[in-house]
């Protein structure tokens, strides 16, 4: 978000001198505004910028990062990206493929990199300094050129994590997701059945992060579910259902990896002490 809000910070003098009509004129927005698709979709952002400012403390951009929610993925996880994404840059996602320089249509001052911004060092980390090394497969690729043509994804199924990026050279101020609009569907079929064929046993497994996470939930407490009290039990999202969800996923978990959630409960029962009443609670009603 803070990138977005420095981006159309090149923005702001034009739009001021637009109608409301105009501005929601996307040719319009693209023949005068300096980063035209910035300035035509930030307006959709304001109801969370809102949130923000009313929070401002870090804890608030952790949650709504998945970078710093890696340490919760339980599941393989394909990303694939251009080098040329304007509303995502790829130093994001990953630093390996960033351009050195800026291209010559971005106004003079534009910032994408994440060490340009005043960050705490976990938001200044791309998702695959997040991600295990040894379970983290990245590949660049060319960028699709055939108009309309489904471009298939590569990946190393032998790694939990993919990251695909194409290659399209540098963000333009006139870009978007990438370059060349006409593109057409990203097609991951042969991962996504190349997953299924494993079943869940082998693609499902549990990290300390994401059962520190769910105790939190279970009670009451978490940051982005934080689990509605004095409501009908039977309703989603309650405390009551968010702990029946819990015990259903870890009995689940736990029937076919029953080493690994003891293990993994006993590591955060010893990390986060602040949890160990929950994670009691959790251990007797699962029976372990």
């Amino acid at each position: 978000m803070k990138y977005l809000q420095s981006a159309n910070e090149h923005n702001k003098e034009i739009l001021e001198t637009l109608t409301a009509d105009e501005r929601k004129d996307f040719i319009r927005c693209l023949e005068v505004i300096p980063v035209p698709i910035i300035g035509a979709i930030f307006g959709q952002f304001a109801p969370i910028l809102a949130k923000i400012q009313e929070n401002s403390h870090g804890e608030i951009w952790k949650a709504l990062s998945p970078t710093c929610m890696a340490r919760c993925f339980t599941a393989p996880v394909l990303f694939s990206h251009f080098t040329s994404d304007l509303l995502v840059p790829i130093d994001q996602l990953t630093k390996r493929f960033t351009y050195a320089e800026l291209d010559k249509s971005l106004p003079d001052g534009f910032r994408i990199r994440m060490s340009e911004f005043p960050l705490q060092e976990e938001l200044q980390r791309s998702m695959a300094e997040m991600l295990p090394a040894g379970d983290l497969f990245e590949h660049l690729c060319p960028h699709p050129q055939t108009s309309g043509e489904n471009f298939k994804l590569s990946f190393d199924l032998s790694k939990r994590f993919n990251i695909l990026v194409f290659d399209e050279g540098n963000v333009e101020a006139e870009g978007g997701h990438y370059k060349k609009m006409d593109l057409g569907s990203v097609d991951a079929t042969a991962y996504i059945q190349a997953q299924l064929q494993k079943s869940s046993r082998e693609t499902n497994w549990l990290t300390a992060g994401k059962l520190a996470l769910m105790a939190e939930r279970y009670a009451g407490k978490g940051f982005l579910i934080p689990g509605q009290a004095g409501i009908d039990d039977t309703v989603y999202g309650s405390v009551a259902m968010n702990c029946q969800e819990i015990l259903e996923e870890l009995s689940e978990f736990g029937e076919l990896h029953p080493e690994e959630l003891a293990d993994t409960l006993r590591t955060v029962m010893t990390a986060r002490l602040d949890l160990a009443d929950v994670l009691d609670e959790i251990q007797v009603r699962l029976l372990i």
